[in-house]
């Protein structure tokens, strides 16, 4: 299926029906934040957006707010989100100011969480129909408002939706056909840096814009001149979006190098109760994988390896691509020895989307209209099921007080 034939089915029915799906994730996540609960790193995000207020700078740097005595190292974790949201919330006429209650500073992150997922579960739906189809469209975003790790990240103040939208975005930005590769690397590049300057981990992604660039030059009928400035102009823009997202990590880099240190130690030594610290590679697997099976059920794995197979199978390399370095940050979050599911939130979108081209594709056959969209609709019921229970008891039960 090429990519112009995908952005040409689904009509208006489309956008409609993307709509609801997000309106209905607005209402029950918007809903949710009216209840008392709380997150330990939350206090990380206030201290930190605080501290930038009563010192009139852009200092991300944990050791140096009100809970240096709590989290009392160097560390620009986060830096680029926190500093985002400031910087957005001075656009209001009350953001984020000296003085101003810390339960108000809360709220304020809080709704830009909310914000950024939802607008993540929007654009999710528009890419995976721009490179899949309408229905791969829909179904991925489906998926995404009822996978209880998202609707968890849209309640808390932390990064976990920011960099699930920037993620998508990077992700459009490789794929677009409006941009030509040497645009494609400064945007690309910009973005990355802003991730890598809210998660060391991203710096992972930085050969995949590179990739993408030059098959896309090679392939054109000559090779430009200007193509060689690739290098220089992406890594020169993924540190200007660095700068961007942790100027202080720049003008006291022992600083972040000495957070970087810990956040390795950390992971590699683990942090119970969270994970398995103790067992062995299959064994810390198994247990991140009886997680992703209980939260999105049995079916979400192999509807995906189908997608994917699929997908190189049409010939979609860039594509597949792009998928699959997103799903290796879901495999080595699954098996570190400090399990935080949150880790691999802006996987997920992805994952989604090669299960909804699975979908799809073991549907195709079935040639009665009628039977192939009662496949697909039994295939997504079995997907959302489980995440939609544990929404459901999430906010009837654990947040209103009832679970013990």
């Amino acid at each position: 299926m090429n990519e112009t034939s995908a952005r040409g089915r689904g009509g208006w029915g489309f956008f409609v029906a993307l709509a609801l799906i997000v309106l209905a994730a607005a209402l029950i996540r918007g809903e949710s934040m009216g209840y008392d609960y709380t997150q330990a790193d939350e206090r990380i995000t206030v201290a930190v957006a605080e501290h930038m207020a009563a010192t009139d700078t852009f200092d991300t740097n944990w050791s140096r707010t009100s809970i240096a005595d709590e989290f009392g190292r160097n560390q620009y974790n986060f830096s680029s989100q926190i500093l985002g949201v400031y910087v957005l919330s001075q656009l209001l006429p009350h953001g984020v100011e000296p003085g101003r209650p810390s339960h108000k500073v809360l709220r304020l992150y809080r709704k830009a969480s909310l914000m950024f997922g939802l607008i993540a579960l929007a654009l999710t739906g528009l890419l995976a129909r721009r490179w899949l189809g309408p229905a791969q469209g829909l179904i991925a975003a489906l998926l995404m408002a009822v996978s209880i790790p998202l609707y968890q990240d849209s309640l808390y103040a932390r990064p976990e939706t920011f960099v699930t939208l920037l993620s998508v975005l990077f992700a459009m930005t490789l794929t677009s056909g409006r941009l030509r590769p040497l645009p494609m690397i400064v945007v690309s590049g910009a973005l990355l840096g802003i991730l890598i300057a809210c998660k060391i981990t991203f710096a992972a992604l930085l050969p995949l814009p590179l990739m993408i660039a030059v098959a896309r030059m090679a392939a054109l009928p000559s090779y430009p001149a200007r193509g060689y400035l690739a290098v220089p102009v992406f890594f020169g823009m993924v540190g200007a979006g660095f700068a961007a997202g942790a100027p202080w990590a720049v003008l006291r880099p022992w600083e972040y190098l000495d957070g970087v240190a810990f956040l390795v130690a950390q992971y590699s030594h683990g942090f119970p109760p969270h994970g398995f610290p103790d067992g062995s590679l299959l064994e810390r697997l198994a247990y991140g994988l009886r997680y992703l099976v209980e939260t999105h059920g049995v079916a979400l794995l192999p509807l995906a390896a189908i997608g994917l197979v699929v997908l190189w199978r049409e010939r979609a390399h860039a594509r597949l691509l792009i998928i699959l370095c997103f799903l290796v940050f879901l495999l080595y979050f699954l098996q570190t020895r400090a399990f935080f599911e949150r880790n691999f939130s802006h996987s997920l979108p992805f994952l989604f989307m090669a299960a909804a081209h699975g979908v799809v594709a073991i549907t195709r056959p079935l040639t009665r209209p009628a039977l192939r969209a009662a496949a697909v609709v039994a295939l997504v019921a079995l997907l959302c099921a489980p995440g939609a229970r544990l929404i459901v008891t999430t906010r009837f039960d654990v947040l209103s007080g009832a679970f013990d």
